[in-house]
């Protein structure tokens, strides 16, 4: 992959003045694409064909050939011009399908054509201009994130993360914004609520903090706004519940608990340097009491695996691991029965990670799953992963992306997708396709090494 900082064609739509060949081959792109790639398509049982679920599986489908489709012909008819045979242009396209989704190697004349039908592009100056002026308050977000109002800081963390891995240097302006809001959604005890006056929320408090440690790379007082005891005291008196399981954490005083609000509250507490044995006591044994039947964890006691659910439950021991509370052979003996169950959440033709069985590839899961593998040395499929990103969800000439094509994209979906890329170019699987200029990200705190590290020096001093 590389980074560019000019706007790219987008490539889902049908070229204009086709060959009469190349548009015989494209009203038949499906019924192509089917016959070259057995095994990889969504083929449900008869009895639920017609599903919410298979109608939009197989919409997803048909929009990834479309936008792969409508580029090999472009190509095709920017190299060839007017083909008239239909046999050899076939021959062609499936040869190019083969190599994108099969990776399987070719050695002909057309090894230009191909490497120029593979590759996608990073537009690094396009997201960064959907990402400008809401630190700062310059614009003004619009009604779709009304319903987000009890996740402000949320958003100041996703739009600071995102701009932290596409390598932007936040202003003052935008430093001091981080800075100010956070500090209005400061409560007494030490957390932080999604908005001014809101209650103290476990998540809020692990986003408004996150935001602030990437704030602190340019203006260092945004650390001053966190108060470590405070948050400590809080979440051992107020958030932390003893359960017949274990003990696990609430979102708030009198809230639901589950695996997310325990991931927040350790991850948290672990970044500021006040993970205690108190605190993390019994955690482990509840977390244990999650895990599904077919190896993924829940959010709560028998729950189905969900990916997200997944993840900070192994983030959460790897916290646990790493502070030496869970020795080696305890968290081995935990994360194990997960592997396979993460491993078979990549689907095969869209290359993403789906957070459910039978569910729809998103682009999110491509950090959630792509970090739990990471930590829990799961092996996946980079380059595929790559190309649903970038291929699929990014949007070339607006910026951000999208959770899937077809649909708009959004400032949370673009912080996971980006940490998802940051996690190919760190993977085993890279192969020559990806060569991600993009930062190293710790994957059980997604934050970037550098502002990570900076977090642990200073909190550690």
């Amino acid at each position: 992959m590389k980074v560019g900082n000019g706007p790219e064609k987008e490539n889902s739509e049908e070229p204009q003045q086709l060959s009469p060949v190349l548009s015989a081959l494209f009203a038949r792109r499906y019924e192509i694409c089917r016959e070259a790639l057995p095994g990889l398509f969504f083929d449900p049982w008869s009895e639920w064909e017609g599903s919410p679920t298979a109608q939009e599986q197989n919409l997803v489908e048909r929009n990834i050939i479309d936008i792969d489709f409508g580029r090999a012909a472009y190509l095709l008819h920017r190299q060839f011009g007017p083909i008239e045979d239909e046999r050899t242009v076939e021959l062609l396209l499936v040869r190019l399908i083969k190599c994108l989704y099969l990776r399987i190697a070719d050695s002909s004349s057309h090894s230009r054509l191909i490497v120029d039908f593979c590759h996608d592009v990073l537009n690094r100056e396009c997201h960064l201009e959907y990402l400008d002026g809401i630190l700062d308050s310059r614009r003004e977000l619009g009604e779709e994130y009304l319903s987000l109002e009890a996740s402000q800081t949320w958003i100041l963390y996703w739009i600071a993360h995102s701009m932290d891995i596409l390598d932007h240097c936040l202003s003052d302006a935008e430093a001091l914004g981080i800075i100010n809001f956070c500090e209005s959604c400061r409560s007494e005890k030490g957390g932080f609520g999604g908005g001014p006056g809101h209650r103290p929320h476990a998540a809020a408090t692990f986003a408004a903090v996150s935001a602030l440690c990437i704030a602190a790379n340019q203006q260092p007082e945004a650390y001053d706004i966190i108060e470590r005891q405070k948050f400590l005291h809080w979440a051992s008196h107020e958030l932390k519940t003893k359960l017949p399981e274990g003990s696990a954490f609430r979102v708030s005083r009198d809230g639901e608990y589950d695996v997310r609000a325990t991931y927040c509250v350790l991850a948290t507490a672990s970044l500021l340097g006040v993970l205690t044995r108190d605190l993390t006591a019994d955690v482990a044994s509840w977390i244990s009491s999650l895990r599904s039947f077919d190896g993924g964890f829940g959010g709560e006691p028998s729950n189905e695996a969900h990916g997200g659910y997944t993840f900070c439950a192994i983030a959460c021991l790897k916290i646990l691991h790493d502070a030496g509370y869970l020795c080696d052979e305890e968290f081995e003996k935990l994360v194990s029965p997960s592997r396979h169950w993460l491993q078979s959440r990549q689907r095969l033709l869209e290359g993403g990670f789906q957070g459910r069985t039978n569910k729809l590839v998103d682009s999110c899961y491509a950090f959630w799953l792509g970090a739990a593998c990471k930590i829990a040395e799961v092996p996946f499929n980079a380059a595929a992963l790559e190309r649903y990103l970038l291929r699929y969800c990014q949007d070339t000439k607006n910026g951000g992306f999208r959770d899937k094509p077809g649909a708009d994209p959004d400032f949370y979906h673009t912080c996971y997708a980006l940490s998802g890329l940051c996690l190919t170019a760190q993977s085993q699987a890279s192969t020559e396709y990806i060569k991600t200029p993009l930062p190293e990200i710790n994957p059980v705190y997604n934050l970037t090494k550098s502002t990570f590290c900076a977090a642990r020096d200073f909190f550690g001093s």
